[in-house]
């Protein structure tokens, strides 16, 4: 494969190690590598939970980042890998989609999960299970979806608001998170922030931005990663 091939495979995409999609998602890194690399190990696990665009090269895209984040949670909510993967094969099937778990459409109930079918007059929607194949209505909505924005036509995440004031976008900064006022990654604003005595105001003026800003970056790297000084 060229190096131009190489770099359009990747452009606008996001790219992230396993370690760094652990830490956005708040899970443990070798939980995700083995979401995608996993060997089978006992009769019911029959291979990764979840299917990389860049297979074999030990990085995932923006969209297989939401995916770990949906699949995160919903293990947090005791739903089995086993049903994990039963539902994410049923998603491909009816959304059309090889990312399943980063379409608006996905819906639980925090036992079960659901695609939205048809609006109702009423503020209610027709779901379907997509395990068990009942019809149902969802009781709770995956509450941190809210912050991720979706495509009107594909209905696939576009971008995350991670946290106050900062973005992923797989468009900018390679995904990285970025203040969204200025979007400039929040590690380089938190780094500046640590070598130049913890000083916001001497940051924001070298690079024309506000003090929030540069506190939003630090307050990121902070929660996330432990690295502002």
């Amino acid at each position: 494969m060229t190096r131009s091939a190489v770099t359009t495979q990747y452009l606008g995409r996001g790219l992230y190690t396993y370690a760094e999609a652990a830490r956005l998602a708040g899970l443990s890194a070798g939980r995700v590598r083995a979401w995608f690399e996993s060997t089978p190990r006992e009769p019911r696990q029959r291979g990764p939970v979840l299917s990389g665009d860049f297979s074999g090269q030990g990085i995932i895209s923006f969209l297989d980042l939401i995916e770990v984040l949906v699949a995160g949670h919903l293990r947090g909510l005791g739903i089995s890998l086993q049903s994990l993967r039963k539902a994410r094969a049923a998603l491909v099937r009816y959304l059309h989609t090889s990312h399943p778990f980063s379409h608006r459409s996905l819906k639980t109930d925090g036992k079960a999960l659901f695609i939205h079918l048809q609006e109702q007059a009423s503020d209610e929607e027709e779901l379907l299970e997509v395990v068990s194949q009942q019809h149902a209505i969802p009781q709770v909505l995956l509450p941190y979806l809210k912050r991720v924005d979706y495509d009107l036509h594909s209905k696939l995440a576009t971008d995350w608001k991670i946290a106050d004031a900062v973005v992923i976008d797989p468009t900018r900064a390679s995904g990285k998170p970025i203040v969204a006022s200025c979007a400039i990654p929040t590690s380089i604003l938190a780094a500046a922030f640590g070598a130049n005595g913890r000083d916001a105001e001497r940051v924001a003026n070298w690079y024309g931005i506000s003090a929030a800003d540069v506190d939003a970056a630090v307050r990121f790297e902070n929660q996330f990663f432990g690295t502002a000084a």
